[in-house]
């Protein structure tokens, strides 16, 4: 039980993690635990489930979570479903497949780089989020393999705490420990602890591990907490007028006797009536009391967890392989085009990489954006050479063009302000 609400975690454990070998996914290793966490709370008619997370790669905090009521969450009477996965075992709402971004660890950093350099240079391709950098890996959870629990095939139930000899007393791993320096690739450690022997947030927080900490389980525990709330703003705006008065005081009786109070004094001063301000604001609001507004299941989410639905034409499968080398295709050419040399070479490589870039933003619509990208580039490159063959050749007369180009582009600025007054 944890602030308000009452929390039942089910763990479920695997003999391995096939995600690479059998689905084409991340990593393989050995022994898998992931898990379910049901938020139960007290209303008029008992205790009753309110929210549930399931154990996931891609979400954290609020994103794990979903409403006992919502529309994405599969049911089988009261029983909530778990779509599994195929190989990497993690928890899914809705049937379908789930684009994964690697985004932990030193192969998270060489991706995130990745997709930055994509979004620099091919500004036109949709959704660099999930394209860049080659093939996203994908999550199988349809749905459609061996079901279990329930009426299918019953699952055996083995109540755990921290008084559970295993559970409390091993913190080792659950599989062959191969040193892997991403990580992926090694046995993980059990429900109570992670690797590094700390016990797991998910395990001894769970309100804040799902981001629930900071909403009321029921209707009660909202009105008393609007009430010691406005209890805290009303000694808090007592002790922001007092702080205030204090300080007027001390200015008015500077400039009485002719000195000029300190500029962090009249700051000091600013910042409590801006600060007070705020909190009588916030005390208004909170006057009227909880207001029975409709809330939407999904308010909560800053990303859903939706499967994907892929574009089965001729041109989506073109493009999807387009996405795939396209960039490991400019950068190996880039490599190949510098290595030879030959000045001629270099521009005709050139030339047809344009051109082949050129058409895959014709076929996605984003020419536009293609044609100011290639001039911006261009443009910069030029600058950028003729700064440094200034500076190797006649520096101080560079500096001083970079100079007035700088003050030129500031009187422009200035003006423009001007003439906007």
């Amino acid at each position: 039980r944890q602030d308000g609400y009452t929390v039942l975690q089910y763990w479920f454990f695997y003999a391995f993690n096939d995600w690479r070998s059998r689905a084409s996914g991340v990593n393989d290793h050995e022994a898998d635990w992931e898990h379910v966490t049901i938020f139960l709370t007290e209303s008029a008619d008992g205790v009753e489930p309110r929210w549930i997370a399931y154990s996931s790669h891609d979400y954290q905090g609020d994103d794990l979570r979903r409403r006992w009521d919502d529309p994405d969450l599969t049911k089988e009477g009261d029983r909530p479903v778990v779509f599994a996965g195929l190989g990497s075992h993690s928890g899914a709402y809705l049937a379908g497949d789930y684009l994964m971004i690697v985004d932990k660890g030193t192969l998270g950093r060489i991706f995130a780089v990745g997709r930055r350099l994509t979004r620099l240079l091919l500004p036109w391709t949709r959704d660099v989020e999930r394209d860049g950098l080659g093939a996203p890996y994908i999550d199988y959870a349809r749905g459609d393999g061996e079901v279990v629990g329930g009426t299918a095939r019953p699952l055996r139930y083995e109540r755990i705490d921290d008084t559970t000899p295993w559970v409390d007393g091993y913190t080792g791993l659950w599989g062959v420990d191969t040193s892997d320096p991403l990580g992926g690739e090694r046995g993980p450690a059990g429900p109570r602890y992670e690797r590094n022997g700390q016990v797991r947030m998910s395990w001894h927080d769970p309100v804040g591990w799902t981001g629930l900490s900071k909403v009321s389980p029921n209707a009660a525990d909202a009105r008393g907490t609007i009430e010691r709330r406005l209890q805290d703003l009303d000694s808090l705006l007592v002790d922001t007028r007092d702080r205030r008065a204090s300080i007027l005081t001390r200015m008015r009786a500077m400039t009485a006797v002719g000195e000029r109070p300190p500029v962090t004094l009249v700051e000091e001063a600013d910042q409590i009536a801006a600060e007070a301000i705020a909190l009588a604001d916030e005390r208004r609001r909170l006057l009227s009391g909880p207001e029975d507004v409709a809330v939407g299941p999904h308010d909560h989410l800053r990303r859903r967890q939706v499967p994907v639905e892929f574009d089965t034409t001729a041109r989506a499968r073109v493009l999807t392989g387009w996405a795939i080398v396209s960039t490991p295709l400019l950068l190996a050419s880039l490599a190949l085009m510098f290595r030879s040399g030959e000045t001629g070479l270099v521009a005709l490589g050139g030339g047809a990489l344009l051109l082949v870039f050129m058409l895959e933003a014709i076929a996605r619509r984003h020419l536009a954006s293609f044609i100011f990208t290639v001039a911006w580039v261009t443009v910069t490159v030029f600058v950028l050479a003729i700064i440094v063959a200034g500076l190797v050749t006649r520096w101080r007369f560079t500096v001083g063009a970079v100079f007035i180009a700088a003050a030129v582009v500031v009187l422009v600025l200035n003006i423009r302000e001007l003439r906007r007054r």
